[in-house]
């Protein structure tokens, strides 16, 4: 058996509180997270479950937008 939690939303405004978007979960072998503008383009990606998104793309803080997320896990 396998658990994960995706947030609904997160504040990147530096206030310490629920300022990078990071899902949460055990049990599973591979994990990759994947991150997209309402473009398409892609704007993050990562395999480690520890490592969420901070709202910036190369080093820029992205302007408040509808992102979409594509989160594969092999458990």
């Amino acid at each position: 058996p396998y658990s994960m939690y995706i947030p609904t939303a997160f504040s990147p405004n530096g206030d310490g509180v629920n300022d990078v978007f990071t899902p949460k979960g055990e049990g599973f072998l591979k994990y990759d997270m994947s991150i997209y503008d309402r473009w398409g383009n892609q704007v993050f990606s990562t395999t480690d479950i520890n490592k969420g998104w901070d709202g910036k793309v190369n080093g820029e803080m992205v302007p408040m937008v509808i992102c979409v997320y594509v989160i594969n896990i092999i458990a």
